[in-house]
């Protein structure tokens, strides 16, 4: 198994901040990386994501189930390229609000037999998902994502 673990602070409370992770209909406004989903924030929804992973690839979509909601702490989807043990993964978010400030753990746990040989598309992960953060952070800082 590999982990693929970024993090960010927000200067919102968890609850701004997950107002935007589970407003599905509008990542396109914002996030670089799932730029649609459909489907709903509910544990065992099913999702289709749309991946971008280049700006020269179409992207990609993946049928993921929702398997942690916790309002407003945690969100966590996962699913595989269709036949288990291929290529599996978890991806999801922790929020931790102290003093106006919220820590987002962004994170994606990855298994499979091919995980082993992906080094390369683990960093070029890595870097999307640190752009997706900094998204989030201008996003809900900014105010586009008050109530």
């Amino acid at each position: 198994m590999r982990e693929i673990c970024t993090d960010i602070d927000i200067a919102a409370p968890p609850e701004r901040i997950w107002h935007v992770l589970t407003d599905f209909a509008n990542y396109g406004q914002w996030n670089p990386f799932f730029v649609a989903v459909e489907g709903r924030p509910e544990l065992g929804a099913k999702l289709a994501l749309r991946t971008k992973y280049s700006r020269w690839l179409r992207p990609a979509v993946f049928e993921v189930t929702v398997r942690v909601v916790e309002e407003p702490r945690a969100l966590m989807w996962g699913g595989g390229l269709g036949i288990r043990g291929i290529a599996d993964g978890e991806h999801g978010f922790d929020l931790v609000g102290d003093d106006g400030v919220t820590h987002v753990r962004h994170y994606e746990r990855l298994s499979g037999l091919i995980i082993p040989l992906a080094g390369r598309l683990i960093r070029r992960l890595e870097r999307h998902y640190r752009e997706l953060n900094d998204a989030l952070k201008d996003r809900v800082e900014c105010g586009a994502a008050s109530r």
